[in-house]
C-alpha cells in the first residue's frame, strides 16, 4: 500500500529515488482498479458517445455540426477543463446563455477542489461530471434539450472512456468519484431520451468556450490558500467521508495527500528566526576577579572531572 509508512520503509530498504516514485505509482494504479471495479463492476460500458476528430477539416465540420443543433434550440454545449496550481486543484465549466433581445452571454462555473486531492487529469474528469450535472439540471427546465455536447481538450479521458479501461477516479473531495458521477449522470439523461457525446477536437484550444472553461479552471485553482508541507500527513488526518469508502480508498487518500512530499522529497528547513538586540539594561557587568592558576594546572585547558 502507498502509505507514509510503505514509503518510509522503500527508504529503510536504501531502494533509489525512481525506484520509490515508480513502486507509489504503480500501487496507486493498482489501488484505484480495485475501486473502479468495487464501485461499477469491471464490466460497465459508458453509453455516450466519444467524438476524437484529428483531421482540421473535419474538426471544423464536426463545430459546425455542434452549433446548428445549438442555435436550433435542441441542444446544449459545455467547454470544460481544468487546472492545478501549486498543488491546488480547480475545474471550470463555460457555456452561453441567451440574455434579453436573443443576445447570448458567456457564464462559467468555477468549482475549488482542494489541494493535492489528485492530478490533472482528475480535475478534467471532475469539470465534465460538473457539466453532465448542469446539463440534468437544464433538461429537467427544458424537455425539448434532446443532445449534450460537452467539450474537452482531455484526451485520455476520453479515450479512458471509450476504451473502459480509464483508471482515473476524480478529485478526492466526497464520498462519490467524479468517475461514477460521470456514468450515472450520462445514463440518467440518455434515460430521459438525450443523447450525450463528449468531444476532443483539435480546434478546442482555439475556441472561445474553451478560454473561458481555462480561465474558470485557472480561478477556481488559485482562489484557494496553499498550505505548506510541513511532513508527512497521518492517517489520523483522513476525513471520515473517505473512512467510510473503504480501506483503498484511504490509502489512495493518503498517498495523493503526500505525493509531493513523496516526489519532491522533504522540504528545506526554515532558516531560524532573527536574533533581536537585547534590550537596554541599568545594570553594569563587573569582570569577574581573576585568581592565579593552581600549581600544575599551567597550559591546560581542559576540565578536570577526576574525583580529587
Amino acid at each position: 500500500m502507498a502509505t507514509p509508512w510503505a514509503y518510509q520503509h522503500q527508504v529503510r530498504a536504501g531502494r533509489p529515488v525512481r525506484q520509490r516514485r515508480r513502486y507509489l505509482r504503480n500501487e496507486s494504479r493498482r489501488r484505484r482498479r480495485r475501486i473502479i471495479a468495487a464501485m461499477m463492476g469491471e464490466s460497465r460500458v459508458f453509453k455516450g458517445g466519444i467524438k476524437v476528430e484529428k483531421e482540421p477539416e473535419g474538426n471544423a465540420r464536426y463545430l459546425e455540426d455542434i452549433q446548428r443543433a445549438y442555435n436550433d434550440g435542441n441542444a446544449l454545449v459545455y467547454w470544460t477543463d481544468g487546472s492545478v496550481q501549486r498543488g491546488n486543484l480547480g475545474a471550470g465549466v463555460a457555456w452561453e446563455r441567451e440574455v434579453q433581445g436573443g443576445h447570448k452571454t458567456w457564464v462559467t462555473t468555477e468549482i475549488p477542489l482542494g489541494q493535492d486531492t489528485g492530478s490533472s487529469t482528475d480535475t478534467e474528469l471532475y469539470a465534465i461530471k460538473a457539466a453532465l450535472q448542469l446539463a440534468v439540471e437544464r433538461t429537467e427546465d427544458a424537455p425539448g434539450i434532446r443532445h449534450v455536447w460537452i467539450l474537452s481538450d482531455c484526451l485520455p479521458v476520453l479515450q479512458g472512456l471509450e476504451s473502459g479501461k480509464i483508471i482515473d477516479l476524480g478529485p478526492a473531495v466526497s464520498s462519490s468519484w467524479a468517475l461514477k458521477d460521470v456514468y450515472d449522470l450520462t445514463d440518467r439523461l440518455i434515460r430521459d431520451s438525450v443523447t450525450v457525446d463528449i468531444v476532443w477536437v483539435k480546434a478546442h484550444a482555439q475556441s472561445t468556450g474553451n478560454q473561458h472553461a481555462d480561465a474558470a479552471a485557472a480561478r477556481a485553482a488559485s482562489s484557494q490558500r496553499s498550505r505548506e508541507m510541513r511532513g508527512l500527513t497521518k492517517r489520523s488526518e483522513v476525513p471520515s467521508f473517505v473512512r467510510g469508502m473503504g480501506k483503498d480508498c484511504e490509502d489512495e487518500w493518503l498517498y495523493r495527500a503526500n505525493k509531493r512530499w513523496f516526489e519532491e522529497g522533504p522540504p528545506p528547513p526554515q532558516p531560524p528566526p532573527p536574533s533581536l538586540p537585547a534590550p537596554p539594561s541599568s545594570y553594569t557587568p563587573h569582570p569577574a576577579p581573576q585568581h592565579p592558576p593552581s600549581p600544575g594546572s599551567e597550559g591546560s585547558d581542559e576540565m578536570d572531572l577526576s574525583d580529587g
